[in-house]
């Protein structure tokens, strides 16, 4: 009988299987005993968090690997890594590969407070041609290092500390967005570690939507926890390398909601029907082009 952990993988999926690609990546890759648990959302029925809790319940492994669909494995044998990890420090809750060390008294992400490490190998798909961009996310990592938060698209936590009232927040937060955010903080909360480990590399095959309602949703964050923030692991800051650091972020907040906002309400515009007959009263071959793009989400 194995003595290594069983890993529960937990994907939150369009179908109720996986694509043959990712699932013959994780059976090439993860080197050891696992369990696959997808979570069929192709009609959304549940948003992150409820779909979460839900597979917390079927799950049976003694780690909990929460991930997109949308990743390559390129490490050979991380699901034992992921396993070392948890048995050489019974203080480490959740393992990452992307994190921030500090997150200042404002509503932000892991990364905006500018001390953020690990690496991630970024590509996507654009006009059926794909992208690779190997990516250092801040200072790389050579050792596990704590951060305050990681980076949603992979997570391995603890099974148990899900049986001792960790939970995937579904009574604050009703969307897509602040659960990876959220669970780490619990976890801290609990006095456990968070961290980001060198050894798995990850292609991650897609990337981020900030918009209108992750600002929503991350003010929720904020409100929820600002009696911790501002909060920082693995490194050292001044008080004033603090205070640069909240009015940095600030000002860019400021400005991205008002590019968001602005940027939806020009293509709320651009979608009224005066707005189009007036478009194509002067061009009518322009009109069918614009049409076609906003269709395409890409006007």
């Amino acid at each position: 009988m194995s003595t290594q952990p069983t890993i529960s993988i937990i994907i939150c999926n369009r179908t109720d299987s996986l694509n043959p690609q990712l699932a013959e990546n994780i059976n090439q890759t993860i080197g050891c005993e696992y369990e696959p648990i997808i979570i069929n959302n192709g009609q959304n029925k549940y948003n992150i968090f409820e779909a979460y809790n839900y597979a917390v319940e079927q799950a049976h492994g003694q780690i909990l690997c929460f991930m997109h669909d949308d990743l390559d494995f390129h490490s050979v044998g991380w699901g034992k890594q992921v396993a070392d990890a948890f048995a050489a420090d019974e203080k480490l809750g959740l393992i990452g590969i992307t994190g921030g060390q500090f997150m200042p008294c404002t509503p932000c992400s892991y990364w905006e407070g500018g001390a953020h490490c690990g690496q991630v190998i970024q590509s996507e798909t654009k006009n059926n041609v794909a992208h690779k961009e190997p990516r250092k996310e801040g200072k790389a990592v050579e050792q596990p290092t704590d951060v305050v938060a990681v980076d949603g698209m992979w997570m391995c936590i603890r099974a148990d500390l899900f049986r001792k009232g960790l939970r995937w927040d579904d009574m604050n937060f009703h969307k897509f967005h602040c659960y990876d955010l959220d669970i780490c903080f619990q976890i801290l909360e609990m006095g456990m570690k968070v961290q980001v480990i060198p050894e798995v590399l990850i292609e991650h095959k897609s990337t981020g939507t900030t918009d209108l309602v992750y600002l929503e949703q991350n003010q929720l964050f904020f409100e929820k926890w600002k009696h911790r923030l501002p909060i920082m692991r693995g490194c050292e800051l001044s008080d004033k390398e603090i205070e640069q650091r909240t009015e940095m972020v600030r000002m860019m907040r400021m400005y991205l909601r008002f590019y968001l906002k602005t940027a939806a309400e020009l293509k709320q515009t651009q979608s009224s029907k005066a707005y189009l007959l007036g478009k194509f009263l002067l061009n009518p071959r322009g009109y069918f082009k614009m049409k076609k793009k906003i269709k395409n989400n890409k006007y």
